[in-house]
């Protein structure tokens, strides 16, 4: 799958007593195999290909293949510093101060959110036009937890396009 974070890696066997052996550079776990230990936690905290086999006496499974695809965020604390950050493109953010939503129109297309918070608040329109915002939101709540997206510029209006659905959001008491 695809991640925002490292991931720590579990691997398992329906066979009882097979040895596992795996890999974490595409090659063949059959002749480059590293033995995986009981519980053992494998870090993945960059984009890997894991391939592993199960090995009893002399009975072998099929490799089995999953590719981790990582996109580790340019983390910004506020919708500020999203917009006056160094754009790239594809890049991926993470707002990850709280930001109040004020309101969402077109089918939830357009969800605006302003930052929260003393002093000055930003505001900015998330324009999801792929469907992935699942989330219905009211004036006022709150979305902790990090707004993931790509910059975009339309109309020379900043806009964030998310590259997952928005977080839950927490209504103002």
């Amino acid at each position: 799958g695809s991640y925002f974070a490292a991931q720590n890696l579990t691997i398992s066997t329906a066979t009882s007593g097979a040895a596992i052996y795996y890999t974490l550079d595409s090659s063949d776990p059959k002749t480059n195999g590293i033995l995986y230990g009981d519980n053992q936690v494998i870090p993945i905290n960059q984009t890997t290909v894991v391939k592993a086999i199960a090995v009893l006496g002399e009975d072998t499974s099929n490799v089995t293949t999953a590719t981790y695809t990582l996109n580790i965020p340019v983390e910004v604390a506020t919708i500020a510093e999203f917009k006056a950050a160094e754009h790239s493109d594809n890049t991926i953010y993470k707002i990850t101060g709280d930001v109040k939503v004020l309101g969402q129109y077109d089918n939830k297309k357009y969800t605006f959110i302003q930052d929260m918070g003393q002093g000055t608040y930003a505001a900015l329109c998330i324009y999801d036009n792929n469907g992935s915002n699942i989330n219905i939101y009211n004036p006022g709540d709150v979305i902790s937890g990090g707004v993931y997206g790509t910059y975009d510029l339309y109309h020379n209006l900043i806009e964030m396009n998310p590259v997952e659905g928005l977080p839950s959001a927490e209504g103002t008491p």
